[in-house]
């Protein structure tokens, strides 16, 4: 009955959805216990299930993002807007909205609250949430430890630290279509 009476979807992983607009059936994604409504948009949810978050990342349209807390017998709902990412904290059940921004200097505007668990933060870009359509990797700043996740799920391979200081060492780059090789020679 998909796209006759629902446009319902489950998501383990990152996606990136480009959504013809139809009001009177939105698609909606159910990534985790949290709900992305969209009418007629362009989006990219991450949501794999070894993360601790669920980032969802705006880039033209409108998505309502809903999460229900069972135990309280309660739902909260955000709104997002073209160029704002939706961070939502497993562990905490709470939410993070930071401002997207690719020409934003790294010396960022303070974060500011706009409800008791929802924040501004210009932290981020369009371009480099959706690098990954394109087969690119954009690094900025990235420490080795979350940059090695990003390469095991590019890679399908695993990675060992023998040396906890490694993890905290610093890349910026972009990656094509580098081989696995070609990109640990870089690092090295």
């Amino acid at each position: 009955d998909y796209s006759v009476d629902n446009r319902d979807i489950a998501l383990a992983g990152e996606a990136y959805f480009k959504v013809a607009r139809n009001i009177d059936l939105p698609l909606i994604v159910n990534a985790g216990n949290i709900y992305i409504k969209a009418v007629g948009t362009e989006f990219n949810i991450k949501a794999y299930e070894d993360d601790g978050i669920i980032e969802t990342t705006l880039v033209e349209g409108k998505v309502e993002i809903t999460q229900s807390d069972e135990k309280k017998d309660e739902s909260r709902f955000i709104d997002l807007n073209p160029n704002q990412k939706a961070i939502y904290i497993k562990e905490s059940g709470s939410f993070t909205l930071a401002e997207v921004n690719s020409i934003t200097p790294p010396a960022a505007a303070p974060v500011k609250s706009i409800y008791e668990n929802i924040l501004i933060s210009p932290k981020a870009d369009v371009d480099q949430v959706v690098a990954w359509t394109k087969g690119r990797l954009i690094i900025r700043g990235e420490n080795l430890e979350n940059l090695s996740v990003e390469l095991q799920r590019k890679y399908d391979v695993a990675f060992n630290f023998v040396d906890e200081d490694i993890k905290k060492f610093r890349f910026t780059g972009v990656l094509l279509d580098e081989t696995l090789e070609q990109v640990l020679n870089v690092i090295k």
